[in-house]
């Protein structure tokens, strides 16, 4: 059973069938079925975005369907992954690195790309893309 669950195979008895025509002395065989499962969602959307003037810093909120992981990458702020056990809002914190915390602190609002991957567990991974603007106060 857990071999047929790590390959993705759902595993059912069909009707009684007996192997070349001919009944065996413990009676008729049983043929197995295999119907391929199928593979969990990928679907995630953005649930939300809270930005932090004070230091720079956001918060990137994700639903996703079911447990699996969450990789959060980009340019200019610290990459990070999450491992969410079920279908939940994840929270992911974008913390901005030097050169782009120098810059918000010289410009006061600065725009990056940031990159969200979710992975199913036993699944696709999907890829979606948010230009976010982050603001900081001046000073």
């Amino acid at each position: 059973m857990l071999l047929s669950a790590a390959l993705g195979l759902a595993f059912f008895w069909a009707a009684p069938t007996v192997d070349a025509g001919a009944e065996t002395e413990a009676g008729p065989t049983y043929t197995p079925v295999y119907t391929p499962a199928e593979p969990p969602s990928n679907r995630f959307h953005f649930a939300g975005l809270i930005r932090k003037r004070a230091n720079g810093f956001a918060v990137l909120y994700v639903r996703v369907p079911g447990p699996g992981v969450v990789k959060l990458s980009g340019r200019g702020f610290r990459r990070l992954s999450r491992t969410p056990r079920q279908a939940t809002r994840v929270r992911l914190p974008i913390k901005p690195k030097v050169r782009l915390r120098r810059y918000l602190k010289r410009h006061g609002r600065g725009r990056i790309r940031v990159i969200v991957t979710f992975t199913p567990t036993g699944g696709a991974p999907r890829t979606l893309e948010k230009v976010i603007v982050l603001r900081r106060r001046r000073g």
